[in-house]
């Protein structure tokens, strides 16, 4: 999975509009492009007659590697974001725990 940064899209624009942005930003087909998540919006209101929304985009391609290869600015992989359960002493632990902090 890829992560898509600064994606700019105007305030009013329609919801087509944000597909049509990340094809046009990683340079490929839309039979490519097998699923998207929006894990951000942000408004970029610097500009008060031109109010921007910002996404940040996950993005689901055939080829990432080759994505990945050609160094597209504001295009990485996107981080782990599952949960992972703390380990926990034995019920059976001898020895008195170290508490630091």
């Amino acid at each position: 999975m890829l992560r898509l940064t600064e994606i700019r899209l105007p305030l009013t624009h329609p919801a087509d509009h944000l597909k049509a942005a990340i094809l046009k930003r990683l340079g490929i087909a839309a039979s490519e492009l097998l699923a998207f998540s929006i894990f951000r919006r942000g408004h970029d209101a610097r500009k008060k007659n031109a109010i921007m929304l910002v996404y940040t985009v996950d993005v689901e391609v055939r080829n990432e590697a080759a994505l990945l290869a050609q160094n597209i600015p504001h295009v990485g992989p996107a981080p782990d974001m599952r949960y992972r359960v703390v380990a926990q002493a034995p019920l059976d632990l001898q020895e008195r725990p170290v508490v630091i902090g």
